[in-house]
């Protein structure tokens, strides 16, 4: 017997110790010689202390430390184990913790009246699992349901965007081939010397294609020939504006300052179109030439 008492004060002391909490003072024992036996209600007494100032989880460690003690009279024993239950149920919110409980004061405590009790508790914070984890059950469906219409959003999103790129790209294509065809009409029209459909077709052309550098040229070849210089040395700065290296462009607005007698940016342009290669007409070098007293 001294030695089995002995063992269970090393055990609580032990006990204590490794959860974290104070050990078991030791005035919570009393000794008989080399016999030391648990001072039940000196345990009950420092859990109820510890429920009144609100630490529930020393509390309920009290409370379970009385139930599962041998010495401790059955009664309380049954009592501090129904007892932990309602602190894990009320208090803890720990509705797995009290299940546990309330089962062993069923399963250990068969005679007691708290057996009743827990199984009315028990009814009762099974029910309330049951509610908890059927609402967890719910609101996971939720997430996973938001979640897929999500993932549904995006994709339709993607798909909307990867259509609407399709039909951009067609109209462009569309546009273009509609472009080219007014400036091969422009073309043939300024080979016939048919200057009006000529300008008429080009500008059509650059209507629906504001980037073509040749179109732009070969109007303002139309309106060059036409004798209207002004207007084609502004569609020759725009051709090249759009092609910086169009070296014809260079050479034809060369002959529009010409006749417009800006020999200077004439020469200038004439420079330039040589820079890029181009072989400038010697003919005009020469009326150049002479017209400028260079």
């Amino acid at each position: 017997m001294k030695k089995t008492l002995l063992i269970i004060t090393a055990l609580m002391l032990f006990v204590g110790f490794s959860s974290g909490q104070e050990p078991i003072d030791e005035e919570t024992l009393i000794y008989d010689g080399e016999e030391a036996v648990v001072d039940c209600d000196e345990l009950i007494d420092d859990a109820e202390a510890e429920y009144r100032a609100g630490n529930y989880e020393e509390a309920v460690d009290l409370r379970e430390m009385v139930a599962q003690h041998k010495d401790c009279d059955e009664g309380l024993r049954a009592k501090n184990q129904y007892l932990a239950g309602t602190i894990y149920q009320n208090k803890l919110k720990n509705i797995d913790e009290a299940i546990k409980a309330y089962q062993k004061v069923i399963d250990d405590f068969s005679g007691s009246k708290y057996v009743a009790r827990a199984k009315r508790k028990l009814t009762t914070v099974t029910e309330s699992a049951a509610i908890r984890d059927a609402e967890i059950a719910r609101l996971a469906e939720e997430a996973r349901l938001a979640e897929e219409a999500r993932l549904a959003e995006e994709a339709a999103a993607a798909e909307e965007a990867r259509l609407a790129e399709i039909a951009r790209l067609a109209e462009e294509a569309r546009l273009a081939e509609e472009a080219r065809d007014w400036f091969w009409k422009g073309y043939n029209a300024l080979e016939n010397e048919e200057y009006d459909k000529a300008i008429l077709y080009y500008e059509k052309a650059i209507e629906l294609d504001p980037d073509d550098a040749d179109a732009y040229y070969n109007l303002g070849t139309a309106y060059k020939n036409q004798g209207n210089y002004d207007k084609a040395i502004q569609l020759y700065e725009k051709a090249i504006e759009l092609d910086p290296d169009d070296a014809v462009a260079y050479n034809n607005r060369a002959v529009a300052y010409y006749y417009m007698k800006e020999y200077d940016k004439a020469w200038d342009d004439v420079y330039k179109a040589q820079s890029l290669g181009y072989q400038v007409h010697p003919g005009f070098l020469k009326d150049l030439r002479e017209a400028s007293g260079r």
